[in-house]
C-alpha cells in the first residue's frame, strides 16, 4: 500500500495530473486508489499488487511529468508498507 499527503495540494490540482495521466495506460496492477481531502492537503492511498509494481511505474509514468502547469507542487510525505489487514463491505471481484 501507498500513502502520500500532498501538503497545500487541492482537488483540482489533482485532477490536472489525474487528465494527464489518462492519455498514458493505467497500471494493471493499482488495484485500488482513494483520495481525500483533509486539513493542509490531499491524502492519497492506493493498493499495489507489490511494492516494485509501484516504484516501476512511479519511475516511468509518474515522476515525468509531476510538475506539470496547474499540478500538485513539491513532492509528498509517502509511506510504502505491505497489507497486514483489510476490511471491506465491497463484494470481491
Amino acid at each position: 500500500m501507498v500513502s502520500n499527503f500532498w501538503p497545500g495540494a487541492t482537488l483540482e490540482q489533482f485532477q490536472a495530473e489525474l487528465a494527464e495521466l489518462e492519455g498514458k495506460s493505467q497500471p494493471e496492477t493499482q488495484l485500488m486508489r482513494s483520495v481525500a481531502e483533509v486539513e493542509g492537503g490531499l491524502l492519497i492511498v492506493s493498493l499495489w499488487k507489490g511494492k516494485s509494481e509501484y516504484e516501476s511505474w512511479a519511475e516511468s509514468t509518474l515522476m515525468p511529468q509531476i510538475d506539470i502547469p496547474g499540478g500538485m507542487e513539491g513532492r509528498p510525505t509517502q509511506r510504502i508498507g505491505p497489507v497486514v489487514e483489510h476490511y471491506s463491505v465491497l463484494p470481491s471481484s
